[in-house]
């Protein structure tokens, strides 16, 4: 079990370096309610040997409260054994997008990248081309 500890503004760190963990899996993980995105950024900047990363994101935005990420926090991650992302269920919600972004620019050996997208035709077009 890993406890991250909290304040009334969000996670904000793990208690101690997870260096044996190598999967990441979050099953209906939510980026646009409460602190699921800086949660999930905690736990990334805390095991830098992650390997795989998989996330079925939910979209149910009831209950919606806006939180934003301070991404200067995690400027210092690195991901150097990252080598797959699996996304499910994503929606090209921009705090989707900016953690797909960050994860690019931060894993330098990432090798594989799924992104299995629920919107349109013509937004995936618009999607694709900002990832590339």
């Amino acid at each position: 079990m890993v406890q991250v500890a909290c304040t009334r503004h969000g996670p904000t760190r793990a208690p101690a370096s997870l260096i044996h963990l190598k999967e990441l899996c979050f099953e209906e993980i939510c980026f646009l309610q409460g602190y699921g995105l800086t949660f999930l950024l905690v736990l990334v900047k805390c095991s830098p040997n992650l390997e795989k990363i998989k996330l079925e994101i939910d979209w149910d935005v009831s209950g919606y409260k806006k939180y934003s990420v301070v991404w200067k926090e995690y400027s210092d991650v690195w991901l150097e054994h990252l080598s797959e992302l699996e996304i499910e269920s994503f929606n090209n919600l921009k705090a989707e997008m900016e953690f797909v972004k960050f994860i690019l620019v931060r894993s330098p050996k990432l090798k594989k990248v799924s992104i299995q997208s629920v919107v349109d035709r013509n937004q995936e077009s618009e999607m694709l081309k900002t990832l590339l």
